[in-house]
């Protein structure tokens, strides 16, 4: 209701200024730059719902002002364009090329398996894991950063002396700084190393997956690792899963356009609607 106000409110004002060269009374011609005209109706799918019918004049002379700077750029852009530029060539591909990327996401959503399963997974990664090898090193286990000032430090700071990793994995995310607990979660050295002091763990002495914890200012640091893989190690399935399942769904999809072009082809080509004259 309030744009349908806001719309009688703009048609009267502008059809105050309606003059005998508009052709058409109920649909006023708002602006003219060189050949180019806003209307009304132009103007009427541009009006916001949450705008007052008090505010509609403003609102839509700003919209206005908008359409004549961008309507003076394109008549200015249109004046100097090279005399070579094949504008309607461009504005045929740029059709076809969305006209072509809607079938295909339509394809896909009807035909396409996007399921992948571990047997599948596990078949892809032993036949390519030799090309997933690691640039860098990568840890799971639990790394929480607790600020020592905290009303919950000593409690958190004796879950974790008496080994109760999984108290502590469920306890209140904001009760920490940083809180990493998923046992299945891979962090490459690099990132951990990013949420502590410089220099303050060293890599090798945390491949025996003791706990360990360290001060430094008012905060306190604890790192158990429970996997780790070295640079250049083949990387673990659980790694890179995800890397996995993104190619077998581009193999598949893949293949889906390539069996449809090839039965368009033999449908249209069979019923003479393909003619090569060379």
């Amino acid at each position: 209701m309030r744009l349908i106000l806001c719309y009688i409110v703009l048609l009267s004002f502008f059809s105050c200024e309606f003059n005998a060269e508009q052709e058409d009374p109920d649909n006023p011609v708002i602006a003219e730059v060189f050949n180019q005209r806003l209307t009304a109706e132009d103007l009427k799918p541009l009006l916001q719902t949450e705008v007052s019918v008090e505010d509609s004049t403003l609102y839509a002379r700003s919209l206005i002002e908008k359409w004549v700077r961008e309507a003076i750029l394109m008549h200015e852009a249109e004046r100097n364009i090279p005399a070579d530029l094949d504008i309607q060539k461009m504005v045929n591909d740029y059709r076809s090329s969305l006209i072509l990327m809607t079938y295909r996401q339509q394809l896909v959503e009807e035909n396409l398996d996007t399921s992948v399963t571990q047997a599948q997974l596990e078949a892809y990664y032993e036949d390519q894991k030799t090309q997933f090898k690691l640039s860098e090193h990568i840890l799971s286990g639990i790394f929480l950063k607790i600020k020592k000032d905290s009303p919950n430090f000593e409690r958190l700071d004796k879950l974790w002396k008496d080994k109760k990793y999984h108290e502590l994995s469920e306890e209140d995310d904001n009760l920490f700084e940083v809180k990493l607990t998923d046992p299945y979660q891979w962090y490459t050295w690099k990132d951990l190393n990013a949420l502590f002091p410089k220099s303050f763990w060293n890599y090798n002495d945390l491949k025996s997956k003791d706990a360990k914890s360290k001060s430094s200012g008012n905060f306190k640091y604890y790192i158990k690792v429970s996997a780790y893989e070295d640079k250049n190690e083949i990387a673990p399935l659980s790694y890179i899963k995800d890397q996995a399942a993104k190619v077998i769904l581009h193999k598949r999809q893949t293949e889906l356009f390539d069996n449809l072009m090839q039965e368009l082809y033999d449908k249209y080509s069979n019923n003479n609607n393909v003619k090569i004259n060379i």
